[in-house]
């Protein structure tokens, strides 16, 4: 397993960005996080499921009408790592985001499309989760 830590700093201000080989940094004066982005398994389902969930009941983001169950989630990560990459972040051993790559369409001149998605943890909105699972996805 490869696991990629990124040290976060300042995530209200991205655009500050530092590259320090496989590391993120940001500057911020007063708070590091330390957040890991690892090739997702089966066995995150139920951190992603949760953190899915809200954005299929509350918002329109989703074309889903129910949150797909622990056990659903875990068939598609199984099924997209397949083809396609998905990864999740970890803070202190705990998944608060997720990201991963799908096919884009069916006709052969889509073939070299991929759709992106990514969620974050409402506890982790606005710290540069999104912006290093990004990052990681499309390196």
């Amino acid at each position: 397993m490869v696991i990629i830590r990124a040290v976060l700093f300042d995530p209200v201000v991205p655009w500050r960005i530092q590259r320090s080989g496989p590391q993120f940094h940001y500057r911020r004066a007063y708070e590091t996080i330390i957040l890991d982005v690892r090739v997702a398994r089966p066995s995150d389902a139920e951190a992603v499921a949760a953190i899915y969930a809200p954005i299929v009941r509350d918002t329109t983001i989703s074309f889903e009408i129910e949150p797909p169950t622990r056990e659903e989630m875990a068939k598609r990560i199984a099924k997209t790592l397949q083809t396609y990459p998905w990864l999740v972040a970890e803070r202190g051993g705990q998944v608060i985001g997720y990201v991963y790559a799908g096919k884009h369409r069916d006709p052969g001149s889509y073939r070299w499309s991929v759709n992106v998605s990514a969620y974050i943890h409402e506890s982790a909105h606005r710290q540069g989760v999104g912006r290093a699972l990004y990052e990681r996805l499309i390196a």
